[in-house]
Formats: C-alpha cells, sequence, structure tokens
C-alpha cells in the first residue's frame, strides 16, 4: 500500500479516529507534560489503523472545534553553520531546539524552547506568540523569550519548515499522552519533500512511568526508535550535512516506508 495523498490518508484513518470517546483541552490539561520522557516509535501508516483498534477501550481522542485530526505547522531556527543540528548529530546530552509551532486550525502559535537534558529527559516551554513568522529579525521574538539560548547561537535563521496532521490519544485514567503523526512535509525555501507512508508516534509520560501504549506497540513488534523531525528534513535537504551517525536509522526509515511496494 503506497499513500499518494494526505487526503486518502484522511479517509483511511477517519473512521478509526471518530470512533473513539473525545477529549478536549482542558480536560487534557492533566497530562500537558512539559518536563516529562518521551518514547518514539515510527511505522508504516497502513499498519496504523491496526493499532487504533487496540488503543481504542483505553484511550480518548483530543477533539478542537469537532477537528480530531489537526494540522501542524512548524518552522525551526538554527545558526548559519546549523549548531543545533550538530549538537544533535553529534550526540551532545544536552541540546536544545528552537521554533515556532502553529496550529493551523485555530490561528495560534507560539515559541516554543525544547530541551533534552542528560539523563534523556525532555523539557519544553513556550509563550504565546503574535508573529507572523517571517519578520526581517526572525530571533527578535526568541530573544525576550529565552535570550541565553539565543545567544549560544549567534546570527539564527530560518532552517527548516515541517508540517503534518497530528492525532493526539490520552489515557482514561493513566498521565499518559500519544501524538500520532503523518501526512508529513519537511520543506526548505521552495523545496518539499512529502513522507506520506511514514507515521510518527510518540509516548509522552512521567518519568519512570509504565506506558500501556508502548505495549501494544511491543506487542506488534514496533519498537523505539530515536528520530527528530527536524533532523531528518535537514539530512533531505542538505547534501553537505554530516550525517554518518544518522545513516542506520536513515536505512530503517527506508525499510519502513517500503514496507508495502510490492503490493503496488
Amino acid at each position: 500500500m503506497h499513500i499518494t495523498s494526505r487526503k486518502s490518508l484522511e479517509v483511511m484513518l477517519a473512521p478509526l479516529v471518530e470512533s473513539f470517546q473525545p477529549v478536549n483541552l482542558e480536560e487534557m490539561s492533566r497530562v500537558l507534560l512539559m518536563d516529562r520522557a518521551d518514547t518514539k516509535f515510527v511505522m508504516h501508516v497502513a499498519d496504523l489503523p491496526s493499532v487504533l483498534q487496540e488503543a481504542r477501550e483505553q484511550y480518548s481522542v483530543l477533539e478542537v472545534a469537532s477537528n480530531r485530526n489537526r494540522r501542524y505547522k512548524t518552522i525551526y531556527f538554527d545558526s548559519e553553520d546549523y549548531k543545533l543540528y550538530r549538537m544533535h548529530h553529534n550526540g551532545k546530552l544536552r541540546r536544545y531546539k528552537l521554533r515556532i509551532r502553529k496550529y493551523q486550525d485555530t490561528g495560534q502559535a507560539f515559541l516554543e524552547l525544547k530541551s533534552k537534558n542528560p539523563k534523556r529527559h525532555t523539557e519544553k516551554t513556550r509563550m504565546r506568540y503574535y508573529g507572523s513568522g517571517e519578520e526581517s529579525d526572525p530571533m527578535a521574538p526568541f530573544r525576550a523569550f529565552c535570550r541565553p539560548e539565543v545567544e549560544q547561537l549567534g546570527k539564527a535563521k530560518e532552517s527548516l519548515r515541517v508540517e503534518f496532521d497530528r492525532i493526539t490519544l490520552v489515557h482514561n485514567s493513566k498521565p499518559e499522552r500519544i501524538t500520532i503523526d503523518t501526512g508529513i512535509i519537511l520543506a526548505s525555501g521552495s523545496e518539499e519533500k512529502e513522507l506520506l507512508n511514514l507515521c510518527i508516534l510518540e509516548v509522552k509520560q512521567p518519568r519512570d512511568a509504565s506506558s500501556p501504549f508502548s505495549r501494544i506497540m511491543f506487542r506488534g513488534k514496533i519498537f523505539p526508535m530515536r528520530i527528530s523531525k527536524y533532523c531528518l528534513g535537514m539530512m533531505l535537504h542538505h547534501d553537505n550535512l554530516k550525517k554518518n551517525n544518522f545513516k542506520p536509522r536513515m536505512m530503517r526509515l527506508q525499510k519502513i516506508m517500503n514496507k508495502y511496494d510490492f503490493l503496488t
């Protein structure tokens, strides 16, 4: 099965997503988990329906303005020599990303600082943003928000745009949230790379907690994989960037995306 458009993907997933009980933003506030442990999984989108079916009894789905599959746009910023990308590639234990995240259905946008500490725990801070993201000095809003991190970069610029559709599941009793990203587009300048066969799932939970969703993935023989949409997009758009440390993961991703090609 080879997905050829976002529309065909939406049609495939809609009945299953609609079968979940809804939860609203206020109800989901108990699992915002800005300081958390994250576990990522990657799979072919054709395998997603079976995962959703198994999760349906334990999880509800976030619904905002009658929408359960929300479109996100994220603008990433980096130094002119791509210092933040290189920190990730080189395995720096303390690293971070600077980005503007826009929710296409509500028009809201936030400045975000997403950090990883030496214990591989994720911390995210954010501030409401009212600009366009295309100011003459795009780092000006960040200086008021996270000046030390901006000063580490020196002169910085927009480095990548990422768009995707996100389904968010919330466990009915545990502080656990699952994001399911599909319809992924990675863009640099006027060039876009579509990864429509790829699905990236992330379990977000308190540190050292057990995860019912991870057990669902393990039963399906889908195992954790450290992956960054930012780093993936940078590699696909910039041949000159160092990527040796990411090659095993790139090979695994290619294998996942080509899983059902023999059926086409």
